[in-house]
Order: structure tokens, then sequence, then C-alpha cells
């Protein structure tokens, strides 16, 4: 989480990021952040506790996540829905986000190029959207066996490679800033 949050400071901020210790922006900004595809809600509450002046809020498609979300967690502020995550803006009622992020959620879009539309509509200017998944390598076929026991173990619908996303986001007038490999980074 605190790689997104880093990225956060970084690229909508335009500041270092302080010490996960020392919380909040410290001036009067407050962001807007999206989880698509919050689950049982760690990224939420981990950004409630060290960024509490941001607004949070998710979706999750499960509805066994979505009950213990309401009835299992400490008390919190963020708001979970049982909603798809391509309607981040609920039909446009909601102010746009600063950030709409998804951490191994993508994978399980029915289909991530309209995923990924939605979340650039529900950008302010100058917003990002930060993706942790699991892509595939360059140069893998789409049917190679284990990409299809992978697919198959995790109910992954959208894998794809960053490169193809890149060119979806060039589509959308939206552009890939970063393309991290975290597996060879940390060494997962």
């Amino acid at each position: 989480y605190d790689l997104i949050r880093q990225a956060i400071y970084d690229l909508v901020l335009n500041k270092i990021a302080p010490p996960p210790e020392s919380s909040s922006t410290s001036d009067d900004t407050v962001l807007r952040l999206f989880d698509a595809g919050c689950g049982l809600g760690p990224g939420l509450m981990w950004f409630e506790q060290h960024e509490p002046d941001w607004e949070l809020g998710g979706h999750t498609i499960s509805e066994d996540q979505h009950k213990w979300i309401i009835n299992e967690l400490p008390r919190h502020k963020f708001e979970a829905k049982l909603r798809t995550y391509d309607e981040p803006l609920e039909d446009g009622s909601v102010p746009a986000f600063s950030v709409v992020y998804s951490i191994e959620a993508a994978i399980h879009s029915p289909n991530l190029k309209t995923s990924l539309q939605a979340w650039s509509k529900a950008l302010l200017p100058g917003g990002v959207i930060v993706l942790i998944d699991d892509f595939l390598s360059v140069g893998v076929p789409k049917d190679d066996p284990d990409v299809t026991l992978f697919a198959k173990s995790w109910l992954a619908t959208s894998i794809f490679t960053t490169t193809e996303i890149s060119n979806w986001a060039d589509q959308m007038d939206i552009s890939l800033v970063r393309d991290l490999d975290l597996g060879s980074i940390y060494q997962i």
C-alpha cells in the first residue's frame, strides 16, 4: 500500500511522501481514492490509518466480502459497496476521484479495457490509476498451459501485457507513466 501512497504523493501531489508513521498531506488537499476491487477492505483500512484526511471508498463484487466488511471489520469511516468496480461514479452522483487503484483485482474484470475506460472517466484532471496485478509477460502466449492453469485457478478473465494496456491507455487519452516489475524489484 505504501507503494501506492508514494505514487500518489509523487504523481498527484508533486511532493515526496512523508514516512507512513506521519500521516496526511498537511495542507488543505483532500484526496478521494477509489479501491476498484476492494475485497475484504485491507487497502482501505491501511489508507484510513495512514492518511485519515483522505476520502476513501471501494467496490467489491463478492457478497461474502461485502458482508464481512460491514459486519466484521473494526469501526471505519470508508464506504465499501457491493457493486461492480466498473461503476466508480455511480451515474455521476459522486465527485470524481484523485486516484483509482486496483490491487490484484483487474484480472477479474470481464473486460479490462472497459474497466480502464470507466476508471479514467472517474478521474479528476491530474488523477492517476494504479494497477498492481499479475500481467502477462511479453512474448508469452495466452494459451500457454501455465497461463491457462493460472487463469483457471485464480478466476482470471483479463490477462494482458502492460504493453497492451499501455496501447489502450493511449486510445483513452491517458498514458502509462510507470511500468514496474514488482516481482523482480522485491524478489517476490
